[in-house]
């Protein structure tokens, strides 16, 4: 949420609203989310966004994360 202070828009607030899901597994996340406007000032479309991280230290267990000298 945002209010501004001066200008044309000063005291009107606008922002969005995400709801969404989250996966988490052994060697990934995934996550989900809508983003929807609070009013018209914020837009009128429905937006999405996706997010994948892998756990490159869980995957590569035996590369990562050791000594690189003995």
């Amino acid at each position: 949420m945002q209010t501004p202070l001066d200008g044309r828009l000063a005291g009107e607030a606008t922002g969005t609203i995400n709801p969404g899901v989250i996966w988490v597994g052994e060697y990934a996340q995934l996550g989900v989310e809508a983003i929807l406007s609070i009013n018209e000032r914020s837009g009128r479309d429905i937006g999405v966004r996706a997010q994948l991280h892998f756990y490159l230290g869980n995957i590569f267990s035996n590369a990562i994360g050791k000594p690189i000298f003995d």
